[in-house]
């Protein structure tokens, strides 16, 4: 068969096809046949034969389209000189062909990227496009090549382009006159920058400025808004930047545009307001001086009135930024500019009664910011008049004024420091004289002055150490003279903060000896419980730095240890609580010195309680000094956990010396006797990877402090003491040891009828493998459930079911716990068939009680998403519930009710709308059970009013509105209520109703 028959088919396929993915792989094995010399690109055309002037536009289109898709696979080095002319010529003279258009154009297109189109063939090319195409009469992808072809000649023939800069102008102009498609204003507002942003194009620029300038400004302002799902991903801000980048351009603009622009800020629409001002802003920024000198008075008339008497801030600063850009651009080049300025606000400025003077001042501050030059000039005839004026006698309104008006010029100077020099003194003695001097009930002139002085601190290189040391002092003296006028010492507060930041130094060597000689030795008088807690916030936030830190941590402890035998609990606790709040912050900040504060500040807290051991007494003190050991040990890295962990265990189980401190003889927190000196220990290993490898001798003594800490907390019923030795074992069982729970549990399960501390322990060993999803965790959830079956440990286990879900405040996620997802939800999915037909064929209402406390128990800490499947499977169980006489039923019913409303996420969640479908039979219900008279106990009767309280902060106010009436005159009896805990929350409980009904009645 004759090679050339084949793709005489081929050609044939293409052109009865209407698969674009065919006649793509057909053009593509055209393309390599010609590749590879099988057939002439000369007889693809003679295939295509009659179908390229065939009568049909159609059939002309996919024929031109063939030889187009072909030409674009073919490699850009395949075509000889020749035959490109011969193309170029074959689709040019197409042009006119409006019905052809689209593949013509694809074909010009694919044509241009071959090696042997050359420059010399552009001309022809333009000329051609120009002279035999009405773009507005075609599709929008045809247009679209038009823009690709300028585009693509621009990028390949820069040079030559830039030799008929004439014959490419008016071809673009022709191409993008009256074009409205966004895909083709982009290339549109490209090639507009191109051309006139060109260095070669300005000779020939002047003559086409103005039609070039219509041809862009026309779409301004840009009101696009691209539709849903638009896959062109063209957005309003893509045309803004182009257009915007195309008219700032050339300066060959500035006649026009400013005018034209400031003829759009009249508008009433911001957007249109702010696009501008912004493209003002690039223009004046971009437009050599030439062009903007003779334009500056219409620039500044125009734009000075939007910072004056703008309402808009964003109109304001835009326009500032413009006057300032104009102010630079201009510098060299005009005086006159900056003499208006000065003599049209200096005036206002100096009137203090003028309400448009701070609006001057920032006008002028504004645009003096522009360079070091204009500052000093601005500032010059503006500031300094202002403060000769506060060196004198002053109305307070003045001084306001003129604090305010330096403000604006030192916020303004914050890049050039140096323009402030010459003002250095009399800002100094104005602010100090303001804040020092000034009536203690005028705050809002001391916290100006205060936020002056700041703002002078923080200007890079201006005062001295010395000036900055003698603000300080006033700062300091204040935080204590003014104690009673929180705007002001919280404003010096914020500024010695922003102090410390920048002059370290200064608070270390003045504020923290001031701070500190003022801590008092005694927590007795309230005078002096005022004074710690003013001088340990300030030193508190005012520790900005590790350096900062570790002077306050070392001199607060010091302090503890003379303060400690003639204070209360709270000294203790309050410089402890210090010491942790800013160690947590320091460490979120720079978790890599959790080593430095592990070898230096870790054994100081430690040695303390080992040494002090009236410390000890007050649980809430050590907690708040554990807190300290969690955060170090929560910031080191697994591998730098091994050690500490050494340490912490070398100090509390092998009673050996150890980083952290030396332990005294009889000291065995683990071992047999209770110490509140655990709970240091528990926290220390709580954050502790279990991806850290502890040495093997550490974890063959784990299973021993675990039956240690059993015993241990049978010999107290101190409930700090029990909670952290019960945290222990959890901690313990889930991270380190979860295999040795079966034989463990299996004989503490033979004392938990007889032994409270053996049942409470049993749950916290659940819990600890619930929450780390262990298959024997649950098993153990299975036996809890058989306890409720029985009186006395049933009651017990019923109140300990919420330790299962709730949500602890040590062994956490957080801290380090192991915590799996969805382990409320697992144990959840197990437990509520189990409770519901517990509770229906419970023998007694005390077997009930059981059930329905632990349900209560665990609904109160689960997701709303996870109850409200299972809402209606228990609460008719709880509507049951509230009809049984029984005082301890109903409590735990209600209760349940409670807790189930208030674990509902929204008003609209599935648990609270099937219990608004109840509200008729619950709100009688309820309202029975907080009367006395019923036989119902106080604690049922609180019980009901807390429940109907919940239902207006819970439910749809389109539910609970028309019961409210029925409550009002329910809560009646409970108002008179012999005991005051009812009276009190039926007191309270009313006036949420009242509240309800108004806000319905004002609606």
């Amino acid at each position: 068969m004759d090679p050339s028959a084949k793709y005489n088919a081929q050609v044939h396929e293409y052109m009865i096809s209407r698969d674009q993915s065919e006649t793509a792989s057909i053009a593509a094995s055209l393309a390599s046949a010609i590749s590879s010399d099988k057939i002439k690109l000369v007889q693809l055309v003679q295939f295509l034969g009659d179908y390229l002037t065939d009568e049909k536009s159609d059939t002309r289109a996919s024929a031109i389209a063939c030889i187009a898709q072909t030409i674009a696979a073919l490699p850009t080095d395949k075509l000889a000189k020749s035959q490109v002319s011969v193309i170029l010529s074959f689709f040019s003279d197409r042009l006119d062909d409006s019905e052809s258009i689209k593949p013509v154009l694809q074909g010009l297109l694919a044509l241009i990227p071959q090696s042997a189109f050359s420059s010399s063939m552009t001309l022809s090319l333009l000329d051609s496009i120009k002279s035999n195409t009405t773009p507005r009469q075609y599709p929008q992808v045809a247009r679209f090549s038009l823009f690709s072809i300028l585009e693509s000649l621009f990028s390949k023939f820069p040079s030559y382009i830039e030799s008929i800069p004439d014959t490419f102008i008016t071809t673009f102009l022709h191409v993008t006159t009256g074009e409205k498609d966004p895909r083709n204003l982009i290339k549109s507002f490209n090639l507009s920058y191109s051309i006139l942003s060109n260095q070669s194009f300005q000779q020939s620029l002047p003559k086409y400025a103005l039609k070039l300038f219509d041809v862009s400004f026309c779409y301004f302002p840009i009101t696009f808004e691209p539709p849903k799902n638009d896959p062109y991903g063209i957005t309003s801000k893509d045309l803004k930047d182009a257009l915007r980048k195309a008219l700032a351009a050339n300066g060959l603009f500035a006649d026009h545009i400013f005018s034209s622009l400031m003829d759009k800020m009249a508008s009433s629409s911001p957007k249109i307001k702010s696009d501008a001002l912004e493209t003002i802003v690039d223009c004046i920024q971009n437009y050599r001086p030439e062009y903007l000198v003779p334009l500056w008075r219409d620039i500044w008339d125009g734009l000075k009135y939007e910072v004056l008497h703008g309402s808009e801030q964003d109109s304001q600063d835009l326009s500032l930024q413009a006057l300032r850009t104009l102010a630079i651009s201009i510098e060299d080049h005009n005086e006159d500019y900056l003499v208006a300025v000065i003599n049209e606000t200096k005036d206002t400025i100096l009137d203090t009664t003028n309400k448009k003077s701070l609006a001057a001042a920032t006008l002028a501050a504004g645009i003096a910011q522009g360079s070091l030059g204009i500052y000093k000039q601005i500032a010059s005839q503006t500031l300094a008049p202002a403060l000769d004026n506060a060196l004198k006698s002053l109305t307070l309104t003045a001084q306001k004024h003129l604090l305010t008006i330096c403000q604006t010029y030192i916020t303004a100077a914050k890049d050039l420091p140096q323009a402030l020099i010459s003002f250095k003194d009399a800002f100094i003695e104005f602010f100090t004289k303001s804040l020092m001097s000034t009536s203690e009930t005028e705050t809002e002139v001391r916290v100006l002055a205060v936020s002056n002085l700041t703002l002078l601190i923080r200007t890079t290189d201006y005062l001295t150490s010395q000036e900055v040391g003698l603000i300080v002092q006033y700062f300091d003296e204040i935080i204590f003279s003014s104690q009673n006028n929180k705007p002001l010492s919280d404003a010096v507060l914020d500024s010695l903060v922003q102090v410390a930041s920048h002059h370290e130094q200064s608070i270390l060597s003045i504020t923290y000896p001031f701070f500190l000689s003022k801590l008092p030795d005694s927590d007795a008088s309230e005078e002096d419980q005022l004074a710690i807690g003013t001088i340990l916030t300030a030193l508190s936030k005012t520790a900005v730095s590790r350096n900062i830190f570790e002077v306050l941590s070392f001199r607060l402890l010091n302090k503890l240890d003379l303060v400690i035998a003639d204070s209360s609990s709270k000294y203790p606790l309050a410089i402890f609580s210090t010491i942790a709040a800013v160690l947590k912050r320091m460490l979120e900040s720079h978790p890599q010195d959790a080593l430095i504060y592990v070898k230096q500040l870790a054994p100081l807290i430690v040695q303390r309680f080992l040494k002090q051991k009236s410390l000890s007494t007050d649980p809430h003190v050590i907690i708040s000094a554990s807190l300290s050991l969690l955060y170090i040990s929560k910031a080191l890295q697994p591998e730098q956990q091994i050690d500490f962990v050494q340490s912490l265990f070398n100090l509390f189980w092998f009673n050996k010396q150890s980083p952290l401190g030396t332990p005294p003889q009889d000291f065995t927190p683990l071992k047999s006797t209770p110490s509140a000196l655990t709970t240091l220990f528990l926290y220390g290993l709580v954050p502790v990877s279990p991806k850290a490898t502890i040495p093997e001798e550490i974890t063959q003594v784990l299973p021993t402090i675990v039956t240690n800490s059993v015993t241990i907390l049978s010999t107290t019923q101190d409930v700090h003491l029990r909670l952290t030795y019960l945290r222990l074992i959890a901690l313990l069982f889930n991270k380190w040891i979860p295999t040795f729970a079966a034989e463990f549990v299996d004989p503490l399960k033979k004392t938990v009828t007889t032994d409270t501390s053996a049942l409470e322990v049993l749950f916290w060993i659940t819990k600890a493998l619930v929450i780390r999803t262990d298959a024997f965790g649950f098993t153990l959830v299975q036996y809890i459930l058989t306890l409720l079956q029985t009186d006395l440990v049933g009651v017990r286990a019923s109140k300990l079911a919420e330790v299962l879900v709730s949500d602890d405040g040590v062994l956490n996620k957080e801290n380090g716990a192991v915590v799996r997802l969805l382990y409320k939800q697992r144990l959840f999915v197990l437990v509520i068939d189990p409770l519901v037909q517990g509770f229906e064929s419970a023998p007694s209402s005390s077997i009930k009680v059981n059930y329905l406390v632990a349900l209560a128990g665990i609904l109160r800490h689960m997701p709303s998403s996870v109850l409200s499947a299972y809402v209606p499977k228990f609460f008719r169980l709880l509507l049951q519930s509230l009809s049984i006489p029984n005082a301890r039923v109903r409590e735990a019913s209600i209760n349940t009710i409670t807790s189930t409303l208030l674990s509902s996420d929204s008003s609209t969640s599935p648990v609270a709308e099937t219990i608004s479908q109840h509200l008729s039979t619950l709100v009688p219900q309820l309202l029975d059970a907080t009367n006395s008279a019923n036989e119902a106990s106080p604690q049922v009767r609180v019980a009901a009013l807390r429940c109907l309280d919940s239902f207006v902060d819970t439910l749809p106010r389109v539910r609970v509105v028309p019961h409210v009436k029925t409550v009002q005159r329910g809560l009646a009896v409970a108002l008179d209520d012999g005991r005051r805990g009812v009276r009190r929350v039926a007191v309270v409980t009313r006036q949420k109703y009242f509240e309800l009904k108004d806000n319905e009645d004002e609606e």
